[in-house]
């Protein structure tokens, strides 16, 4: 892995990091449940808590964000 691809890795764990505190606080709009199915690939580690953050929204960006994730991907 380069130097380019790890901070790349870093920048999509903060935004990822920050969506999913915003969710936390109140549900998400379609662009932040859909950046947030974007992300999700960079940072696998992250997967569990994005399909419980996603699944706790109750609303069809949530569901349409879900359904971006990657095939097989658990709780999905």
């Amino acid at each position: 892995m380069t130097l380019s691809e790890l901070e790349l890795r870093q920048a999509a764990l903060t935004e990822l990091d920050a969506l999913l505190a915003l969710a936390d606080s109140g549900p998400l709009g379609l662009d932040a449940c859909m950046r947030v199915a974007t992300l999700a690939p960079l940072v696998p580690g992250r997967m569990r808590r994005i399909v419980e953050t996603l699944a706790r929204q109750r609303d069809a960006a949530a569901i349409e964000a879900l359904l971006q994730l990657p095939g097989g991907t658990a709780g999905v």
